[in-house]
């Protein structure tokens, strides 16, 4: 009667071996399926051409850096409004720039602002469809003398 009871407690290793398999099958294919439909999104099409004149981005943030006080970058969720003030340093100088609004995790969102301030060195942009999230605000302009970047994070 003792070797009936080995023999039957020795056929429940195959079943073992089959779920292990199976389970091992299955991972393989959850594997598959995340790397053939997940679309990483680059950061940016052209970044070799980009790393090259990484040196003039360098540049531009230790001119921003160098000024008397910072731009103000502000939003204002209750409005739906953000707001950019330059300091007074720049009163009477011929400012042009770009604001790019870059969203990490998605970059169909991604989207600028030209940079059109008034006599007082302020601009509001309306932002009533904005994602709520994560941004990073990618400011450049400049005065015809210099050109300037600054970079902040905001949460809408």
């Amino acid at each position: 009667m003792s070797s009936n009871k080995k023999q039957g407690h020795n056929k429940k290793w195959p079943y073992g071996i089959a779920i292990f398999y199976g389970f091992f099958v299955l991972a393989l294919l959850g594997a598959w399926y995340f790397s053939t439909f997940h679309k990483p999104d680059l950061v940016t099409s052209n970044y070799y051409e980009k790393s090259i004149r990484y040196q003039e981005k360098i540049d531009q943030v230790e001119n921003a850096l160098r000024l008397e006080s910072e731009p103000k970058l502000v939003y204002n969720k209750d409005e739906g409004r953000f707001y950019i003030e330059l300091p007074a340093s720049f009163a009477g100088k011929p400012v042009s720039g770009i604001l790019r609004f870059f969203r990490p995790s998605d970059s169909k969102l991604d989207f600028s602002v030209e940079l059109k301030v008034d006599n007082s060195l302020k601009q509001v942009v309306d932002l009533p469809g904005i994602y709520q999230g994560k941004w990073k605000l990618q400011f450049s302009w400049d005065d015809g003398e210099n050109k300037y970047f600054l970079e902040k994070i905001i949460v809408v």
